[in-house]
């Protein structure tokens, strides 16, 4: 499992956009004055102003929003962050841990904003992320307080002090807020591995599993067995990767069919086919017939699709047995190199990768040939069904015929009685 920063670009845009924005309050206040509020506390305020409404106008854009609306939105949030820092780290006169959790609260408050509207697969990154952003902010504040306390000692200007230290406060949470974007990513053999197997059942089920514990073991000798040439390893490594994948995509195969085959509808098609040839027995109307003889054409079609299909999972569950085994032989090659049998070993590699690459053609053969099959089922039935219509529709004009000679017989017996 390996850990990546998750589009770096926009973690840059973001931290140089919350950054300039604080600086940009941290001036304004400069200029402004202070409203006899002490410098740490006014650049703090500022670097959330400026910093929220950089970190608004970095969130994707809406099709239906403009930009000056998430700019208002971040600027209406950004004067709350600022309120409720200059309140809690000057007003209420709460001291250093009232510095402290106003500068974690803005923390946590700049971080949800960056990270809003994100879909972030894994949750685990962005609580590290709001986490990261409230500790920084917290100890940030609290740094503000000796740095405001030097800048007034060395009489540097108010603008620039607040400008510096509201832009530092402001690239530090951002900084920390980019920890949600370090994200654990999973192998993708193995990622592919957990969601084939979800849909898999015995004895497929076990033999997906013993191949990729198999895999595992020639990944791992490969890694340790120092005498392997690079290239070698590469190779090896390579046709292991290949094989888990065809083992992968074979097992997917076989569980489609394997449910398809199982489905309610699939297991009445033999009771329907009984169903509908004892109701031809019992009947003797002609139209009656075509439609049965129809609805029976299509199952028929539908049975030997069926049987096709029942034939693919075979096929499917002995290609399967086939990757294992040549994993299995590739296994024992890897540990034949380990004591030394190299040629024995280059022998073996090529032999894998040859009947690896003839069982991927097989397997290709074989889809198409199914999918081959699936067509010419359909051709069949269509024509059957076309050639039941055809015999219906002759038999109709007999039967209107053969119903307008009995009518004048029905209407007439009634009158003679009468």
């Amino acid at each position: 499992m390996a850990l990546v920063f998750r589009a770096p670009s926009e973690f840059w845009r973001e931290t140089a956009a919350v950054t300039a924005g604080a600086v940009a309050a941290g001036t304004a206040v400069g200029v402004a004055g202070l409203l006899g509020a002490p410098i740490e506390a006014a650049a703090g305020a500022a670097a959330l102003l400026g910093g929220s409404v950089g970190a608004a106008l970095t969130r994707p854009k809406r099709p239906e929003q403009r930009t000056w609306v998430r700019g208002v939105v971040g600027g209406v949030g950004g004067a709350l962050a600022g309120l409720g820092f200059a309140a809690l780290s000057w007003r209420f006169n709460l001291g250093l841990p009232g510095v402290m959790a106003a500068g974690g609260l803005g923390g946590l408050a700049l971080a949800t904003l960056l990270g809003a509207e994100e879909h972030i697969k894994h949750r685990a990154s962005q609580v590290a992320g709001l986490v990261a952003a409230t500790a920084v902010g917290a100890l940030g504040a609290a740094g503000l307080e000796n740095a405001a306390r030097f800048a007034t000692s060395e009489s540097a200007p108010v603008t620039l002090t607040t400008a510096t230290l509201a832009g530092l406060l402001g690239l530090w949470i951002a900084a920390a807020s980019g920890l949600r974007r370090v994200q654990a990513v999973k192998e993708p053999l193995l990622e592919k591995a957990d969601q084939v197997m979800e849909s898999l059942v015995d004895p497929v089920h076990a033999k997906v599993l013993e191949g990729l514990s198999t895999w595992s073991e020639i990944e791992t000798a490969t890694t340790k067995d120092d005498s392997m040439s690079a290239d070698a390893r590469a190779e090896t490594v390579k046709q292991a990767r290949l094989l888990v994948d065809a083992l992968l995509e074979t097992a997917k195969t076989w569980g489609q069919i394997h449910h398809d085959i199982n489905s309610p509808k699939v297991k009445a098609v033999d009771d329907k086919l009984l169903d509908l040839d004892r109701r031809l027995q019992e009947t003797d109307d002609d139209v009656t017939r075509g439609h049965l003889l129809r609805a029976l054409s299509a199952l028929q079609a539908q049975k030997s699709a069926i049987d096709g299909l029942k034939i693919g999972m075979g096929r499917a569950e002995a290609a399967i047995d086939a990757q294992l085994a040549l994993l299995e032989r590739l296994r024992l090659a890897v540990a034949q190199h380990r004591v030394s049998d190299r040629e024995r070993f280059n022998v073996e590699l090529s032999a894998v990768a040859e009947q690896a690459s003839r069982l991927s053609d097989d397997l290709e053969s074989l889809s198409a040939a199914i999918a081959e099959a699936e067509s010419l089922t359909d051709r069949r039935t269509l024509a059957d069904l076309e050639r039941g219509a055809r015999k219906a529709l002759n038999h109709l004009p007999e039967l209107v015929v053969e119903e307008k000679a009995e009518q004048p017989e029905e209407v007439a017996a009634p009158s003679a009685k009468s």
